[in-house]
């Protein structure tokens, strides 16, 4: 097996705890669905888009539950203007991040402006060797497999020797998958475990002992 030469981390609930802190903004977004004038949807209904909100895209929401125009826009306006009560938090152990000496990216999926919010509120950027936002209002729209593939291309070597490190089984793991590239599904609280990836993990930490790699502490 040829050594890993990169890798790839998905953002919500993989960095940072999506739910925690994203909870307020998708209320906003599910009110305003309410309170668009052609509303039908019962309110078991919009706690499913609620919580199909923090697995998927709103694109990708918008288009299972059919959602009018009206409903799309008044979404939209609620991320793009987004304000976080409070500083976004990773996870504890995201210095991990820092001290694997691989290339590293990150790409996420959304709305730009949304995902860029949560990217400074983090102050993460810097410890990616690029980021990546999968556009969902992108025409024509890339994919995270399609910005896989630019990610290959760029480092020139096999899927296999780059790691995509993720929650979720349908987004990420799956487009690693349709590569071949080294799939790994971390366990964070509240996530159920799929039997598509390569490997699982509950920690960050765990990725040292896979990559053979001394685990050196940054004292924090």
């Amino acid at each position: 097996m040829k050594p890993i030469e990169a890798i790839v981390y998905d953002l919500d609930n993989t960095i940072y705890p999506a739910k925690k802190f994203c909870e307020p903004l998708f209320l906003q977004a599910i009110s305003a669905i309410f309170s668009a004038e052609n509303n039908s949807y019962s309110e078991l209904e919009l706690e499913k888009i609620k919580v199909d909100m923090f697995t998927t895209t709103f694109v990708d929401v918008a288009k299972k539950y059919s959602l009018s125009d009206e409903m799309i826009l008044a979404v939209k306006q609620v991320l793009e203007s987004a304000v976080f009560e409070e500083q976004l938090v990773a996870y504890e152990d995201y210095t991990v991040i820092e001290n694997i000496p691989l290339k590293s990216f990150l790409v996420t999926s959304g709305n730009t402006s949304f995902q860029n919010k949560k990217i400074e509120s983090l102050g993460i950027a810097h410890w990616f060797d690029k980021v990546y936002i999968d556009d969902e209002n992108a025409q024509p729209r890339v994919g995270k497999e399609g910005i896989f593939k630019e990610i290959l291309s760029n480092l020139g070597c096999d899927a296999e020797q780059v790691m995509v490190v993720g929650d979720n089984m349908s987004s990420e793991i799956a487009a690693g998958n349709n590569l071949g590239m080294h799939t790994i599904q971390i366990l964070r609280p509240g996530i159920q475990k799929g039997t598509e990836a390569k490997q699982h993990i509950y920690s960050f930490t765990e990725l040292f002992n896979i990559l053979n790699l001394e685990h050196k502490s940054t004292g924090e």
